[in-house]
């Protein structure tokens, strides 16, 4: 997992959800910003926090927004070329457990060169058809012009037919074996500096979706890409455009083993959700130390 300040309380309640079910699964997460003021409570939920030094990516040849997406996607990337679990579960910090996650494993069939990444939201989108996400100027691009800045960015030689075939991994939750994830994160951390720093940068919007998609493609001889089951990185926007019903009863039809905000995260019953999912650990840790303070007094009359 990654965060940065802004983040904060996305990856608090993550954290937070993760140990309800499973006390002893190792959790790193690596920031850019010093978060003193969690620094304490994460120890107790025996969280690793490991700092990544972001200055050779905050250029001032950028705006102060872009460098602020830079330096957040710059860390999340680090924390898969990092990482030192093997197998390896990346987690973005905008998600919720509904379950173990340490059950993933015995889930999904993993070999030496694995990665699982989900492709289908149920739908599977395509570059052209989210190109506003990633382009300065979508409107004015055509598939071909697509193609022409991919190439001229990354030193590539796609066809327009391979770019409109391009499969949109979602980076949200990645699942693999160390070796095969800091196979892809080198590539991923490549392509996402040659668009964020290279000359053609201020066609791009930040975002690190499009590098992950072209690492993946050019390494499809060297890892394996499998299809991550779409209750593994739940996301109800894709889905089902709002979530108005019971949460509880959504989460259960579904099967959700990890609910990803994505595009929900700013949504009124997202911010509940996390709002209350912190709440309760703050009035269980209140419980525990008024209950401890008071055997002490017991024992000290």
């Amino acid at each position: 997992m990654a965060t940065d300040r802004q983040f904060l309380a996305y990856a608090n309640a993550a954290i937070i959800s993760i140990r309800q079910y499973n006390s002893q699964i190792p959790i790193q997460i690596f920031v850019c910003d010093p978060l003193p003021e969690l620094e304490e409570q994460w120890k107790d939920l025996d969280v690793t926090l490991l700092k990544v030094d972001t200055t050779s990516v905050e250029s001032s040849r950028v705006s102060k927004k872009d460098r602020m997406i830079i330096r957040t996607r710059y860390t999340k990337i680090k924390a898969i070329t990092e990482n030192n679990f093997d197998p390896c579960l990346y987690l973005d910090c905008d998600i919720v457990a509904c379950s173990d996650v340490g059950t993933i494993g015995s889930c999904l069939d993993l070999g030496s060169n694995d990665i699982y990444a989900l492709l289908r939201r149920p739908k599977i989108p395509s570059l052209f058809e989210w190109r506003w996400l990633y382009f300065t100027d979508p409107d004015s691009l055509t598939i071909q012009s697509i193609t022409n800045l991919i190439n001229q960015t990354f030193a590539t030689d796609y066809s327009v037919n391979q770019i409109e075939k391009l499969k949109c991994w979602n980076g949200g939750v990645l699942y693999g074996t160390s070796k095969a994830m800091k196979i892809l994160g080198e590539r991923w951390l490549s392509f996402y500096l040659r668009l964020t720093l290279g000359e053609l940068r201020r066609r791009f919007i930040p975002n690190d979706q499009l590098s992950l998609w072209l690492a993946l493609n050019q390494l499809q001889n060297s890892i394996s890409i499998k299809e991550l089951p779409l209750e593994w990185n739940f996301m109800p926007g894709h889905v089902e455009g709002s979530l108005n019903t019971d949460l509880d009863r959504f989460i259960r039809s579904y099967g959700v083993k990890i609910l990803h905000f994505a595009q929900n995260k700013d949504d009124e019953w997202a911010v509940a959700l996390r709002e209350q999912i912190v709440a309760e650990f703050e009035y269980k840790c209140a419980s525990r130390k008024n209950d401890s303070t008071a055997k002490r007094s017991a024992a000290a009359r």
